[in-house]
């Protein structure tokens, strides 16, 4: 443990320590990676490595990538690398055509395949419902 330190202070130590080991072991990790490894909050990664940098004159770790989260659509998640170094900015923010875009691209492909099962079933239960949801949102979404 650290001298001189307890409680709060000596469990932020320990677990920068284990946060810079993993990185130095694994390479560039996202917060969720390392908070699985580790057994601790994806908020407690991030607490922790900002004041590691504070301590350490941005030393202990910097943002080498991000990583946009495409099943959620939320915000990109920091890459981060052990060691010095200068960090990558955050990324603007994808327009809405482009979310629009994929989300369409995505229900086509969607609905294609749901004909294409179709197709092959005989008109059971299932495939009624399903027919009846297509004729549904058809005028909603083309």
């Amino acid at each position: 443990m650290a001298a001189g330190c307890s409680g709060r202070k000596a469990g932020r130590f320990l677990s920068r320590r284990r946060i810079q080991d993993l990185l130095k072991q694994e390479g560039p990790m996202c917060q969720r990676d390392i908070a699985d490894a580790l057994g601790i909050s994806t908020s407690g990664v991030s607490d922790i490595i900002k004041r590691a940098n504070a301590a350490s004159g941005n030393t202990f770790a910097h943002i080498c990538n991000w990583r946009r989260n495409y099943v959620t659509s939320g915000p990109p998640s920091p890459i981060y690398k052990a060691g010095p170094g200068k960090s990558k900015p955050r990324p603007r923010a994808e327009p809405k055509s482009v979310r629009s875009q994929r989300y369409e691209e995505k229900n086509r492909a969607m609905r294609r395949e749901a004909k294409r099962l179709l197709r092959k079933r005989p008109a059971t239960g299932f495939g009624v419902i399903v027919q009846q949801l297509l004729d549904a949102t058809k005028g909603n979404c083309e």
